[in-house]
């Protein structure tokens, strides 16, 4: 009975990890001259684990963003002219964090057990407007954590690499 339980258990653990995965895309190299973000506010689940992370790394993190502006011209005095105004957030810092996550199950392994999570994660520009890195998968905690800890280590090996040469 023991054994029979102990088999269910192994192959639960087995099947429950399949089909998981993180995919990286690293489209630029930050400036590490000002590793200042903009995160959303709050430190429970996915989003405290991301923010620890990049505060471990060296970020500043900040949660408001600057103001909102508006700004256009009006014309020279000419009655019945086109107002042509845009409206955009400033930012207080070089980048920000846009990320989506929903936890979809947990992760059970021999040693934790973790929850499980479909998420999506961009790291932005707010100069440029530029996306820098994303990271999106169905994957456990742990898994996504070490996915962006490595994410974030390679930005830093490739920026030092082009300044060596």
């Amino acid at each position: 009975m023991i054994k029979r339980l102990l088999l269910l258990f192994i192959l639960f653990t087995a099947t429950a990890c399949s089909g998981l995965y993180s995919n990286v895309q690293n489209y630029g190299l930050f400036d590490k001259s000002q590793k200042s973000i903009t995160v959303p506010p709050g430190g429970s689940s996915l989003n405290g684990y991301i923010k620890r992370e990049l505060y471990g790394h060296g970020w500043i993190l900040k949660v408001d963003t600057g103001a909102e502006k508006i700004e256009g011209v009006f014309g020279a005095g000419a009655v019945n002219k086109n107002v042509d105004l845009n409206k955009y957030t400033t930012y207080k810092t070089k980048y920000r964090l846009e990320m989506a996550s929903r936890q979809e199950d947990m992760c059970v392994s021999f040693t934790r057990i973790t929850p499980l999570f479909s998420y999506n994660l961009s790291i932005i520009d707010n100069t440029s407007g530029d996306e820098v890195l994303v990271i999106d998968g169905y994957d456990c905690q742990d898994n996504i954590i070490e996915t962006f800890q490595d994410a974030l280590d390679k930005s830093s090996l490739q920026e030092y690499e082009q300044l060596a040469e």
